[in-house]
């Protein structure tokens, strides 16, 4: 559990690496509050512990068995929105159950 809790977490940690080149992108459009959702296979209080010390503490609960994959960024709009779909997709390649939640405030 802990060793795959560790492969997880830097999955995510390097999902949010590339995601930070679309910094560049300017942030316009709706006030949109997109962000990345997830469900592990395991959701043990002590895995996501794990994941989340692992990724730079940027998986936060989502009700009983989904997390919010935390997207540090100052903006709203499409460049909030692309780099959620970055994270998703990252995170999807490397077999783990993601989906963007398109969020307008």
């Amino acid at each position: 559990m802990i060793k795959e809790a560790v492969r997880i977490g830097n999955i995510v940690k390097d999902a949010l690496r590339i995601a930070e080149f679309y910094n560049h992108i300017e942030y316009v459009g709706a006030s949109n509050l997109d962000s990345c959702l997830v469900e592990f296979e395991n959701s043990s209080k002590k895995f996501i512990e794990i994941v989340n010390e692992v990724s730079g503490g940027n998986v936060r609960s989502y009700g009983k068995s989904f997390h919010w994959i935390t997207i540090p960024d100052d903006g709203q709009g499409y460049r909030r929105t692309k780099k959620a779909e970055v994270v998703c997709d990252y995170l999807k390649s490397h077999g783990i159950n993601a989906f963007v939640e398109y969020n307008l405030d």
